[in-house]
């Protein structure tokens, strides 16, 4: 693959996932870390989110997202704390994206860094001002990699220090190790619903600004969701685009309402509305 052809990949995956984190309103910035110019297929984003006790509900929205609008083939939690998610994400396209979910207090410095999406600042100023790029200086040709900092020479060993233990009288008491805590999953069912809430206010949003190609879009991914879940509530489980035709049930003819007439405000408004009973409906 050529290099132009990789930054485009990488580019794109970064550009989709800022505009993500626009809609999100818990995510306050997104910066990507490391060199946007480097021969490689990795992205490394750092999703900063306003509350510690946001970062599981934030990171349940990402995987719903990556999951269905990226293409996602694998994924692997490297490290999961109460106050930041690390995971790494292999997308069908072959990008391989890092995302760090977390509070501006966990972030931490980086050879390269930009932000892309930035709402109070607070992450730009958390980090160092002298590593920072400019999207408008990135080079189209590769460019080399930080040489490494040197490992520090091993401190030598000290010399052992024996010590006469005395028997203890009576055997010490065996210590039971605690038991470990099983982490809990962020619950993809809130995510998915959450989602749904959040796409329908921003459609909202966007007919009363006008934006109404941004509106529609929305509004065909709702009732692509919609479509899903009604053929899976009906026993189907693949093949949704096609199986919804032969899906005989009060939703389904409700579905067909979600098709707007045209771009115009009315028209726009009436498909959402449908679009809103339907989930209600299904919930």
């Amino acid at each position: 693959m050529e290099f132009s052809e990789k930054l485009e990949l990488r580019n794109s995956c970064i550009d989709t996932m800022a505009d993500f984190a626009a809609e999100c309103e818990e995510i306050t910035s997104v910066l990507v870390l490391g060199d946007d110019s480097t021969e490689s297929l990795t992205v490394n984003l750092a999703v900063v989110v306003d509350e510690a006790e946001n970062v599981r509900r934030v990171y349940g929205r990402i995987h719903y997202f990556v999951s269905n609008e990226l293409g996602l083939e694998s994924k692997k939690t490297l490290r999961r704390e109460d106050n930041f998610v690390l995971i790494e994400y292999t997308l069908e396209s072959g990008v391989i994206m890092t995302v760090l979910v977390c509070t501006c207090a966990e972030l931490f410095d980086a050879p390269w860094w930009r932000c892309v999406f930035d709402n109070t600042g607070d992450a730009a100023a958390a980090m160092k001002a002298e590593t920072r790029v400019e999207e408008d200086i990135l080079s189209d040709e590769p460019q080399p990699e930080m040489e490494p900092e040197p490992e520090p020479e091993p401190e030598p060993e000290p010399e052992p220090v024996f010590e006469v233990v005395p028997d203890p009288e009576e055997p010490p008491a065996p210590v039971e190790e605690p038991e470990e805590e099983e982490e809990e999953e962020p619950d993809e069912d809130e995510a998915y619903w959450n989602f749904v809430s959040n796409s329908i206010r921003t459609a909202k949003h966007a007919i009363a600004s006008g934006a109404y190609i941004r509106a529609t879009e929305i509004i065909n991914t709702l009732r692509k969701m919609l479509i899903e879940l009604i053929c899976v509530r009906n026993g189907i489980n693949e093949n949704f685009e096609h199986a919804i035709d032969f899906v005989d049930c009060e939703e389904k003819d409700l579905l067909i309402k979600t098709y707007p007439n045209g771009t115009d405000k009315t028209s726009l408004i009436s498909a959402l509305a449908v679009e809103t009973e339907l989930f209600d409906k299904l919930a």
